[in-house]
């Protein structure tokens, strides 16, 4: 039984040290005005064009070319800035 706990306690020993390391690599950097407008206006602008999509006419002739609308979203989250 004390082979057991000293086991465990050499065990949760290291765990607590590993996580400490893991922990200690956390690290924060300042994030620019223009980098946090840059990506609000690349938001709006895949939103803008998910709204459009939404459109009955829309969808039914993206449907008649064989695109399913979860393959339209998907490849509108994936667009660069430059794309849009």
């Amino acid at each position: 039984m004390r082979n057991k706990q000293r086991s465990a306690a050499i065990i949760l020993s290291l765990l607590m040290a590993w996580m400490g390391l893991a922990a200690s690599g956390a690290s924060a950097a300042m994030v620019d005005t223009a980098s946090v407008i840059h990506d609000a206006s690349v938001s709006e602008q895949k939103a803008a064009l998910k709204d459009a999509l939404q459109r009955d006419d829309v969808r039914d002739r993206l449907m008649d070319l064989g695109v399913s609308p979860a393959d339209v979203d998907a490849r509108i989250n994936a667009l660069t800035a430059d794309e849009l």
